[in-house]
């Protein structure tokens, strides 16, 4: 069940965000009242999607921060603090654990303790911040399970985990490379959005 809802998170960020990315006159045209009810906050929302490669250029420890505050801002995380990121920069590592990654790029574990019982959640939260932080800074986010499985069993006292924590996921952070766009979804329109959702009266 909570990998489930791991799940769910993970596709509304990537998925439900790319979706929306491209095509906002459809979307408009459901929500009403013109581009002035998209903000900047919205947009960077709207267009959040994972990118197909990175440029060669290292993560500056002030972008990373930044990410990094966007991330643990998420309600409720910083009261429960049971979420923690590692941050591993040696590319020999990264590139080991995320072939996408190229030189500058850093990668972020994500584990949160096993004796929370939400903790899927919580870090679902950390990661959607900083997934639509990095948007809105220009940079890339990609998100990967299967190395976090890897770093539990082979690399979990060697990443700075806490005692007591699993990684749940990692993030591939970096700038974007030229000509890399967003992975994104076909059109949204009326009859998709009416399929999503439903109001209850």
């Amino acid at each position: 069940m909570k990998k489930f809802i791991l799940g769910v998170l993970i596709f509304a960020v990537v998925f439900f965000g790319g979706f929306f990315a491209l095509h906002n006159d459809n979307l408009l045209d459901i929500i009403g009242g013109g581009s002035s009810r998209i903000n900047d906050t919205l947009a960077d929302i709207m267009n959040t999607g994972s990118g197909s490669a990175y440029a060669v250029k290292t993560v500056t420890s002030e972008d990373l921060t930044t990410l990094l505050y966007a991330g643990i801002s998420a309600p409720g995380v910083q009261s429960k603090q049971s979420v923690h990121i590692s941050i591993i920069s040696d590319y020999e590592t990264v590139s080991s654990l995320v072939s996408l990654a190229a030189e500058g790029c850093v990668l972020l574990v994500i584990s949160a303790s096993t004796e929370d019982e939400y903790a899927e959640m919580h870090c679902g939260q950390v990661i959607e911040n900083i997934f639509i932080g990095a948007t809105s800074m220009g940079m890339q986010a990609n998100l990967f399970t299967s190395p976090a499985k890897w770093i539990n069993s082979h690399l979990h006292d060697s990443v700075g985990m806490p005692a007591g924590h699993d990684a749940l996921a990692v993030m591939l952070i970096g700038y974007p490379a030229e000509g890399s766009g967003s992975s994104q979804q076909s059109d949204i329109n009326i009859d998709a959005f009416n399929n999503m959702v439903t109001y209850v009266e």
